[in-house]
């Protein structure tokens, strides 16, 4: 199974490089989308291009909320004295709140897609097994009546021996 999901976080590469920064860790975000694609178990094209849409902003938010923490922690030892500093650093830390808000709003609308997607094919496959169901069922009928009525016609000596 592991040999199965590693296959399809390596058929993501196919949409490009991932969005790392310099000093971002590679093997991280590889892991990331490892994982992720794992638990989505992308069945198709569409899936797998969420499924890099969902590790890429998840990966955004992850690092806006690093980047916040590092500007908490110098606000923190910061003089209000140097007032122009201090609320320039409040300023970013807002913008960087804005920005996480905005990749977790579109991770999700992502994530709303994907079992919306999957929720339309599992219907469509319910409906596809139901039709093949009706039609066996269309084409077993008429024998099976032919079979009942069959044996009463036959002579004592013709029915079939149980």
């Amino acid at each position: 199974m592991r040999k199965k999901s590693r296959s399809k976080a390596l058929s993501l590469s196919m949409f490009g490089p991932p969005p790392l920064l310099e000093g971002e860790d590679a093997a991280a975000y590889d892991e990331l989308l490892a994982r992720v694609s794992a638990a989505a178990n992308p069945s198709d094209v569409i899936h797998e291009i969420w499924v890099r849409d969902v590790v890429d902003l998840t990966w955004e938010i992850l690092r806006w909320r690093r980047l916040k923490k590092k500007d908490l922690e110098v606000l923190s030892v910061t003089s209000v004295t140097l007032s122009n500093y201090y609320m320039d650093l409040l300023e970013k830390i807002v913008v960087l709140d804005r920005l996480t808000t905005i990749a977790e709003t579109r991770r999700n609308n992502a994530l709303r897609e994907i079992e919306r997607h999957r929720t339309a094919l599992a219907q469509t496959l319910r409906n596809k097994n139901r039709d093949v169901e009706d039609t066996e069922l269309k084409a077993i009928e008429p024998k099976l009546i032919a079979r009942v009525v069959q044996p009463s016609t036959m002579q004592h000596d013709q029915r079939p021996k149980n």
